[in-house]
């Protein structure tokens, strides 16, 4: 048994079953849980169990109508005495957040017709304390964000289109970008055009791209959602869209979008390697996260509507990305 499996199984005798409802739905594999979601769990766990010593019980056996009870006062004084830098802090308010918001909303299922309860602690929290909560997301010591402007995003690709092969130290590796390039440009117009995960990206099936509607369909929560390209990186997916479409007509046994040379999927790590690379020749970071983000700015300064953006990017309107660029 791992020591990740071992640390997972100990904070779960700790922990109410409602836990194991929401693990579900978080799809965790829970014989190889990864280090993020033990130390989510651990979060967790602490301030459970902190909780049900004001009322004389053990965090393991909460109830449901104990957590829907839990005062704001209790939050505001158990985040005010946390001893840890802001990240820590923040960490730990998007963690319990998340699982509130899950307790409170997402739980909703057909069968039960509602979610697991409604009055959501940290909701409230935010607004009484608004002070504390600015405080904790604000702070001075958070790193920079670093966004890119639509005008950026498309210097980027046409970067990436015309000069990019020309700061590549040798003959070989030229030969070898050329031969990708259309797929390479493809990968980080997607992701600058809908948002999408890395990991969504890695997903992507040729079935999964639909350049009559303009779009890419992923799967979140179980079910397919469609994403709509910002329109200036269409003309740099619809080429390798179209000879990846009449390589997979003459071969339908791989379906993945995204291949490396030896016709396997291309995995997280590549991309990263190739986004650092593209990064350091261009004199700017680049990152898929960063390309993520810079899509949900421009998204948001085209609507102002931020629940829109946390639709699109898939995340709940707790999580840092969103939190970021608003203010």
């Amino acid at each position: 048994m791992s020591k990740q499996k071992d640390k997972y199984l100990a904070l779960r005798r700790q922990l109410p079953d409602i836990i194991d409802e929401y693990i579900s739905y978080l799809q965790v594999d829970v014989e190889e849980p990864s280090p993020k979601m033990v130390e989510r769990l651990s979060v967790i766990q602490k301030f459970l169990n902190s909780y049900a010593i004001t009322i004389d019980k053990v965090a393991v056996s909460l109830s449901l109508t104990d957590l829907e009870k839990l005062p704001r006062e209790f939050v505001q004084n158990y985040l005010a005495n946390l001893r840890l830098k802001p990240a820590g802090k923040r960490f730990i308010l998007y963690t319990l957040a998340a699982f509130w918001n899950y307790l409170t909303n997402t739980s909703f299922t057909i069968e039960r017709g509602m979610p697991l309860f409604y009055r959501n602690v940290f909701n409230e929290w935010k607004i009484v304390y608004k002070e504390s909560y600015h405080n904790i997301i604000y702070s001075e010591s958070k790193k920079k964000t670093i966004l890119y402007t639509q005008e950026e995003l498309e210097g980027l690709l046409d970067f990436m289109a015309n000069s990019y092969v020309t700061t590549l130290p040798t003959q070989k590796k030229a030969d070898n970008w050329e031969k990708e390039k259309e797929r390479n440009i493809a990968i980080f117009a997607i992701i600058i055009g809908t948002g999408a995960s890395i990991q969504e990206v890695v997903n992507l099936t040729v079935r999964d791209i639909d350049m009559r509607k303009k779009g890419i369909w992923v799967v979140r929560n179980n079910e397919k959602q469609f994403i709509r390209f910002l329109p200036f990186t269409i003309p740099y997916i619809a080429p390798f869209v179209k000879e990846r479409r009449g390589r997979w007509d003459l071969d339908p046994s791989i379906p993945s979008l995204f291949l490396t040379m030896l016709k396997k999927p291309m995995g997280r790590n590549t991309i990263g390697h190739l986004a650092k690379n593209i990064g350091h020749a261009y004199g700017k970071a680049i990152t898929p996260s960063i390309l993520k983000d810079s899509h949900a700015s421009i998204v948001y300064k085209e609507t102002g509507d931020i629940k829109k953006v946390a639709e699109i990017q898939g995340y709940s309107l707790d999580k840092n990305h969103l939190i970021r660029f608003i203010d």
